[in-house]
């Protein structure tokens, strides 16, 4: 059987379902773990870090994919002006002192 993008896509969605009810699994797994051995208390604390991670992440809102996406084109093409600028921008996003 030939390769297509629908195969390529199907099989990238059924891997992500996959992988997401793996991740849900071991996380009730490790959350149950931990109440028994450390207690709700350290529970409590583990939540809120992860919260916190998970908006620092949020905020991020894929613009490092967005920016990669760019420097497709000009990397190929070997396009330095292109990828001076895209890298700048980048540089303007992620420094925050400048």
């Amino acid at each position: 059987m030939e390769n297509s993008r629908t195969k390529n896509s199907v099989y990238n969605v059924l891997s992500s379902i996959g992988i997401k009810v793996l991740t849900i699994i071991l996380a009730f797994a490790s959350r149950t773990v931990f109440i028994y051995v450390l207690g709700a208390v350290y529970l409590g604390l583990n939540g809120l870090f992860t919260n916190i991670l998970s908006f620092l992440a949020l905020s991020e809102m894929g613009l490092g994919a967005a920016i990669s996406f760019l420097l497709y084109k000009p990397l190929a093409v070997e396009d330095t002006e292109r990828i001076k600028t895209v890298m700048a921008f980048y540089k303007k996003c992620y420094v925050s002192h400048q």
